[in-house]
């Protein structure tokens, strides 16, 4: 038997980041597995991505979205598998609901036994930025985007930020990146700058570096100036200055900088009430059980993982803003 959680990510570089923080916690590690590894019926749904038809309409030369996955991690226990794929930005949704009604049709195969005869569970977790528009803004999109979708697979109710809902025995959840000041606004670059905040001088030098280069930071988007948005184009900048610093990395991308630079060696607090304890406890969660409150199943969660539980863990509701740093 074996777990398969699949995410889904707005960009690149947001599915690196957080598959660099799953293997810093120790709990996986990258799959080396290729697709005829992979156990049955999961085998065969890669292979329908890998060999996806449509290919009429793809302008040979230029950047095309890819269905197949961008991370592939395994857990320590080398049962639970994750796959992540990138949607290309939170309104492109017709590639992940096309991979999620393929997903959902393995999970409903029951009644031949093509899933339950092997005994595989199936999980679906989208991760989004809260943007200036804020976290319920973000859950009502979500709803709207994709819950007719999963309307045909059972019960109407969405996931909240932090939540997982059961859509036919396959658990569904969502997460929210913001800047954990309360306001329910930010992005995942907020959290990367939180979780580089031992760095504060060395992103203090990138940001000069950018800026005695007479780019204007932070930078204008479009007719109105999105602070939120400008804020997070500063720190994909500076990220990706830091990340040319180290000479394996150099000419690297954003997403390759954040998957594999050394800056990033141990700087995640996988505390209860952190954003990265936040969201490898959301993975343990998966199949415990529907939850409508991330602090319910801490203690099963926190055990699995091998945290040992802070204030306010075993069942003690948690603010997502409480303690430091981004949600």
């Amino acid at each position: 038997m074996a777990d398969f959680i699949f995410n889904f990510f707005e960009g690149n570089h947001d599915a690196n980041f957080v598959a660099r923080l799953l293997c810093e916690s120790g709990t996986f590690a990258p799959s080396r597995l290729a697709v005829k590894e992979f156990p049955s019926p999961v085998r065969e749904f890669l292979e329908n991505l890998y060999r996806q038809g449509g290919v009429e309409d793809i302008r040979v030369g230029e950047y095309h979205e890819k269905p197949s996955p961008v991370v592939a991690l395994i857990g320590n226990n080398d049962s639970t598998h994750v796959l992540s794929f990138v949607t290309g930005g939170c309104t492109k949704t017709s590639g992940a609901i096309s991979t999620i009604n393929k997903i959902m049709t393995f999970a409903q195969q029951d009644e031949i036994g093509a899933l339950t005869g092997h005994g595989h569970r199936f999980a679906i977790l989208f991760f989004f930025d809260a943007d200036s528009r804020g976290i319920g803004a973000v859950q009502d999109f979500f709803d709207g985007a994709y819950g007719p979708t999963f309307a045909a697979y059972g019960s109407s109710n969405m996931p909240a930020h932090l939540e997982w809902t059961d859509k036919a025995g396959v658990p569904v959840g969502l997460y929210v990146f913001c800047d954990g000041t309360g306001s329910g606004t930010g992005t995942l670059e907020d959290c990367i700058e939180c979780a580089l905040v031992e760095h504060n001088d060395v992103l203090k030098t990138a940001e000069g570096f950018l800026r005695s280069n007479h780019l204007d930071l932070p930078f204008a988007i479009g007719s109105e100036d999105d602070v939120v948005a400008a804020r997070a184009k500063t720190h994909k900048a500076k990220f990706t200055v830091l990340g040319q610093r180290e000479k394996a990395l150099a000419g690297s991308s954003l997403a390759v900088t954040l998957r594999k630079s050394n800056i990033l060696n141990g700087a995640f607090d996988f505390g209860i009430d952190s954003f990265p304890g936040r969201i490898l406890r959301l993975l343990n969660n998966a199949f415990v059980g529907p939850s409508k409150n991330d602090s319910i199943l801490t203690s099963v969660a926190t055990a699995a993982a091998g945290i040992q539980p802070a204030d306010g863990a075993n069942g003690v509701p948690i603010s997502p803003y409480h303690g430091t740093g981004a949600t």
